[in-house]
């Protein structure tokens, strides 16, 4: 049997513009907490954070703290441990400022 393919989720201009201003703060956080130069950060948005940038879990806690400051948020525990990239931390931040 054939799966169903889901249609891809649709981002309004709206949305863009979010995740493009939580992408901004997200990175300046994350270069902020590990050192890492811009173009290290922005070469993997979709790379592993612990695996593949070595961010370990204080700095990420760290950053978690920083983002939940920033936009007056409490992400849950349950979503704080869905964030393995920065790609997912833009995308729960935004989903979570959308939310408000």
């Amino acid at each position: 049997m054939k799966e169903i393919e889901k249609p891809e989720e649709v981002r309004t201009p709206e949305r863009i513009r979010l995740e493009e201003e939580v992408k901004e703060v997200a990175v300046r956080l994350i270069l902020r907490e590990t050192g890492y130069k811009p173009r290290f950060v922005m070469e993997r948005l979709d790379k592993d954070m612990y695996d593949d940038m070595g961010v370990d879990s204080v700095q990420m806690v760290s950053i978690l703290a920083r983002i939940e400051t920033e936009y007056d948020l409490d992400i849950s525990e349950e979503d704080a441990h869905k964030i393995r990239t920065p790609n997912d931390l833009i995308r729960i931040t935004a989903d979570y400022i959308e939310d408000q």
